[in-house]
């Protein structure tokens, strides 16, 4: 191997070198033979070589590797089989069909190439010193390891591999598409990181960004679930609206902290459907204090087509527009040992509230203060227990149902002062009505006072009513027939 390379090792280094990683270092001679091949190369100055005594398969077909790979993956039995663990390096000759960017950081480029025997996915690593190549073009890969990937045969250049232009003509399938590496999934199978895929999904959310070199995010889904979606500026793929359906083409999956991700890029290609996609997602139910009210709470403006909110007037899809009016709250709640950030629309704030959005507006304008109402939001949220239901994102509770109710320690509290109260008639004549002399809580929370009506008048909305003898009851909050309405 170092001979061919115009270098001499003398037999006896050969040996001591050997010796000393199977005998002190104690591993295998498999492992020995590859730790020695680098020690020398880096030695000696010469170019490292692949250790292929056993794993170098020659001049193959791409038709002759998959099913080599195919066989090898029989053999081990499904999932056992591994790029690096169980693949084996092999020069072909072949035609690039496709050429993509990657995003990820140690990948120069990936494509899909072939010959009159098949196709098969490209990936040329970021330390690979190879010619670049180009669609269309005949090439001869030497070296290159083949392995699986997702349960799908891929080449992989490395910085072993050499690539040199072919002095013959190929004659792949010219009308071999992307769909040949792109399965079209639903959201559930998504999984991994750097994954082309093929998806139909639903717009749910529109998120505002702030970030130049995204052109949208959001949430996306179908009948399995959601998922987080970034559409990068550089992909000039069109802008997509919430509740409409579309066919997304070379979607790349990304994989952090164990969640997926879909991005859009350049070669990404969305295509509006006619057909209604219904978003599944597991309901998901949370009880604690409101804590705060964010940024976006209270009268927002949203661009008519998009409905992004807008940031002074302007839309960052659609420029200056004429905004339409909404109200929602972003609020967080606390059960004691964890945050949730919770996203409540126009019918339910307007329930909290107590007041419509047309009031809410007038409002506003007759005070000339717009944040009035959010002011107004952070008093009734902020120190109020509530168990709240919806639909669970990465981020977000999106609230379709909303609870008022007191903790558990102020509930049995509660029930002994109205068994006490039932014994003493001069208490109950005294305290009858809001509840106000009872004393318990504090004005943070609202116990007792008139914003809550906390007390024997139950925990519901302001000035619930007079006193009851029975046990209180929660105030429900329902949503309207569409939902949560538009967040």
């Amino acid at each position: 191997m170092f001979a061919a390379g115009g270098t001499e090792i003398p037999e006896e280094e050969i040996e001591n070198c050997l010796n000393e990683l199977m005998n002190v270092y104690r591993v295998s001679e498999n492992e020995a033979c590859r730790c020695a091949i680098g020690i020398f190369s880096k030695k000696y100055g010469q170019e490292r070589l692949p250790y292929s005594f056993r794993d170098n398969k020659g001049v193959m077909t791409v038709g002759g590797i998959i099913s080599e790979m195919t066989k090898n993956e029989t053999d081990s039995g499904p999932g056992k089989t591994d790029g690096a663990a169980r693949g084996f390096f092999v020069t072909a000759d072949v035609r690039v069909l496709r050429v993509r960017d990657n995003p990820h950081e140690t990948i120069s480029m990936s494509g899909l190439v072939g010959d009159e025997t098949g196709t098969v996915a490209l990936i040329v690593w970021k330390d690979a010193d190879v010619m670049p190549l180009e669609e269309g073009k005949c090439y001869t890969l030497k070296n290159v390891s083949a392995g699986f990937r997702n349960g799908k045969v891929r080449l992989y250049v490395n910085r072993n591999s050499s690539i040199f232009e072919c002095d013959r003509e190929i004659a792949a399938d010219q009308s071999a598409d992307d769909e040949t590496m792109n399965e079209i999934r639903r959201v559930s199978d998504l999984t991994g990181d750097g994954i082309w895929t093929d998806i139909r999904v639903k717009v749910f959310r529109l998120w505002e960004n702030a970030h130049e070199s995204i052109s949208q995010a959001g949430l996306v889904g179908d009948e399995t679930g959601l998922v987080r979606m970034t559409v990068w500026k550089t992909s000039g793929c069109p802008a997509m609206s919430e509740g409409k359906c579309y066919l997304i083409r070379n979607a790349v999956t990304n994989e952090m902290n164990g969640r997926i991700s879909l991005s859009l890029n350049r070669l990404s290609v969305v295509e509006e459907l006619d057909d209604d996609i219904e978003i599944n997602f597991a309901k998901t139910s949370f009880s604690g204090c409101g804590v705060d009210v964010r940024s976006g709470s209270g009268l927002i403006r949203r661009c008519p087509e998009c409905r992004k909110m807008l940031q002074k007037s302007s839309c960052p899809d659609h420029g200056k527009v004429t905004g339409i009016s909404d109200l929602r709250i972003k609020g967080v709640i606390d059960d004691g040992k964890v945050t949730q950030e919770v996203i409540i629309g126009k019918e339910l704030t307007e329930q909290i509230l107590g007041m419509t959005l047309d009031e809410a507006l007038a409002l506003a304008a007759e005070t000339l203060e717009p944040e009035i109402i959010a002011e107004k939001i952070r008093k009734l949220f902020i120190g109020r227990y509530f168990r709240v239901t919806g639909g669970k994102t990465e981020r977000y509770i999106i609230v379709e149902e909303i609870r008022e109710e007191l903790p558990e320690t102020d509930r049995t509290s509660l029930k002994a002062m109205i068994a006490e109260d039932m014994e003493n008639p001069e208490r109950k004549k005294k305290i009858s009505g809001n509840g106000t002399d009872m004393g318990y809580g504090t004005d943070a929370a609202g116990y007792g006072t008139d914003m809550t009506g906390y007390g024997m008048a139950g925990h519901g909305m302001p000035e619930q009513g007079p006193y009851r003898e029975e046990e209180p009851q929660d105030v429900f909050f329902s949503p309207s027939d569409d939902g949560a309405g538009v967040i």
